[in-house]
This record gives C-alpha cells, sequence and structure tokens, in this order.
C-alpha cells in the first residue's frame, strides 16, 4: 500500500528528501515497527491491549514523523476515513 502512494504521489519530492521511494518506504515501515508495537500504550491491561494502544499512538503522532508531509501530498486525511480524491 505505501509504495502505491510512493508511485502515486509527487516523486520530485520523495526523491528530493528521501532519495528514491525504498527509502521512504522503509523509514515508514521501520518507525512504525519500531514504535508502533513497543507498548508505550500499557495501562496495566493485557498485553494485547497495550500493543494496540501502541499502535494508536503511533497514527496519532504522525503528524509529528519526518514523513507526514508525504502522507499530506497523497491526500491522507485520517485514519477514520478515505484518501482524498483528485489531488
Amino acid at each position: 500500500m505505501i509504495f502505491l502512494l510512493i508511485i502515486n504521489c509527487d516523486r520530485v519530492y520523495v526523491d528530493e528528501e528521501w532519495g528514491n521511494p525504498r527509502t521512504l518506504q522503509m523509514q515508514i515501515l521501520s518507525d512504525f515497527f519500531k514504535h508502533g508495537f513497543d507498548g508505550s500504550g500499557d495501562d496495566g491491561g493485557s498485553c494485547i491491549d497495550g500493543r494496540l494502544t501502541s499502535a494508536w499512538n503511533w497514527c496519532s503522532k504522525l503528524a509529528k514523523k519526518p514523513f507526514f508531509h508525504f502522507f499530506m501530498l497523497c491526500g491522507f486525511v485520517g485514519f477514520d476515513g478515505d484518501f482524498r480524491d483528485g489531488i
């Protein structure tokens, strides 16, 4: 999914900021797998509950990530809906 977004998005931005689409893809995925399941959402409940909350926390902090502008250029409006059409 991420790679398809990179292909359909502003390739000039991707190349200038990240070097190539693969580097951007790996940055996004490595950041998610590093922080999306780190237990930061643990509230003393079950292990799976803490992991799911960690993934939610990662999503809620997307605006602070260095690759957030890429998501915006591709029409991302949030995790509650679809990407915008006609960009």
